[in-house]
């Protein structure tokens, strides 16, 4: 207790007398000084004397009282003054324990920052160059000329989407009669309330709950994709609410090449992913402890379309977090040894529009800290291309069209690279 207490006053220290801060300490005259009022002439000298050297004694123990790290530089170099009838007294106060309310080691390291540049975060596509593996934003006509192409079946994918017209649902070729009405409402519904939140201006949170998730829970529900094609398969889908999920481990998020920028968020909104069979999944439990990015419950589902969702003029690019997570995916790969030819698909939605990117890595012979030779890689991140629309009955028609599409590239084309690179070499 007598710890506490101390801790949280301060108490000047005199050999004497205990001088309590606040309150006037008469002081005792000596016996010269009665002596000396009885003589006019002496009285008035020793009042000058005793004026002159109060000031001298303020003056020179201000100079010499302890400064606390923390406080403002005002502070400095001041003392508590104790004023009496007759004499003012500076006293001295020590660094020791403060309040509670004063937390001296957060303002210590706040001081010490302070004193350094700040570090940016990483708002814009621009930027992400200066990542370790670098990320260029590319276009898809000036891809080639920087060394990048895509692989035949994702390159005959982005041309079906981006012609692909409007369209009748009822014609689609993956919507049954069965699921015709169900798929009529869920677009309805969702045109509705994205108008709604584009009117109202509304947080991401929002704008999933009630548009996107929707039309992405159709898309697992509709008959073709939300059954194995064989028995045992990988090829059912499943929507995934990564929201609450980081890239792990710490080893995988691409690490800034230079001081001047923060760590990036290691969190993207959501992704499509593959359902694995119940003996597939025991196979790749034996032998790994993840097959993606993830260490959650999510890190046996082969993620084949990351999703990052941005309400309209966000100030942060959704192209960032998405570079940020597939960076990882790549990492991965680079980790195990698997192919690092297959692209991985991202989409950013930003309001009413939903983008698709494409992701592509090259490798290059690079030289370690030892001077070995190595194989490093950079990523170019090509796009985009638009997949459709929530702002209109056409825009969304087409949206829900392009979205089949990439499920049935996933279901074909990414299934026989998953299972040749991942799953094979454990049977």
């Amino acid at each position: 207790m007598a710890e506490e207490s101390r801790g949280r006053s301060l108490r000047p220290r005199d050999k004497g007398n205990v001088l309590v801060l606040g309150q006037k300490t008469p002081i005792l005259p000596s016996i010269e000084a009665v002596a000396a009022d009885a003589d006019p002439v002496k009285k008035k000298k020793n009042k000058t004397k005793k004026r002159t050297k109060t000031k001298t004694k303020t003056k020179t123990e201000a100079s010499n009282i302890h400064s606390v790290d923390g406080f403002d530089d005002t502070q400095k170099g001041k003392g508590i003054q104790l004023t009496s009838t007759t004499q003012t007294v500076a006293v001295k106060f020590e660094p020791g324990p403060l309040s509670s309310s004063y937390d001296y080691r957060s303002r210590s390291r706040s001081r010490s920052r302070s004193s350094s540049p700040s570090k940016r975060a990483i708002k814009s596509t621009a930027d992400m160059v200066h990542l370790s593996p670098r990320i260029e934003v590319v276009a898809r006509k000036k891809a080639a000329g920087y060394g990048y192409t895509l692989e035949d079946s994702v390159a005959r994918l982005w041309d079906r989407c981006k012609e692909q017209p409007s369209i009748d649902i009822s014609k689609m070729e993956h919507v049954s009669s069965r699921d015709l009405p169900f798929v009529e409402r869920t677009l309805d519904s969702a045109l509705s309330h994205a108008a709604d939140c584009f009117d109202d201006n509304v947080h991401e949170s929002q704008w999933i709950t009630k548009v996107i998730a929707p039309i992405l829970l159709q898309l697992e529900q509709t008959a073709p994709f939300n059954s194995p094609s064989r028995a045992p398969g990988n090829d059912a889908i499943r929507l995934l609410d990564i929201r609450d999920t980081i890239i792990s481990p710490d080893d995988l998020v691409p690490a800034s090449t230079k001081e001047l920028y923060k760590d990036l968020d290691k969190k993207i909104g959501l992704a499509l992913g593959l359902c694995l069979d119940y003996t597939t999944k025991k196979k790749v439990d034996e032998r790994y402890t993840s097959i993606n990015q993830t260490e959650a419950w999510t890190k046996y589902a082969p993620l084949f379309l990351n999703i990052e969702v941005k309400k309209t003029n966000s100030p942060v690019d959704p192209v960032v977090q998405l570079g940020a997570w597939t960076a990882a995916e790549f990492l991965k790969r680079a980790e195990h040894g698997w192919d690092m030819t297959r692209p991985a698909l991202g989409l950013a939605i930003e309001g009413h529009a939903w983008r698709l990117h494409v992701v592509v890595a090259k490798e290059f012979d690079a030289e370690d800290e030892d001077g070995n030779q190595v194989k490093d890689f950079k990523l170019a991140c090509i796009g985009p291309t638009t997949l459709g629309t929530t702002e209109d009955e056409e825009g969304l028609q087409k949206l829900f069209a392009n979205l089949c599409h990439i499920v049935g590239w996933a279901r074909t084309e990414f299934l026989q690279w998953f299972e040749r690179e991942v799953v094979q070499p454990l049977m």
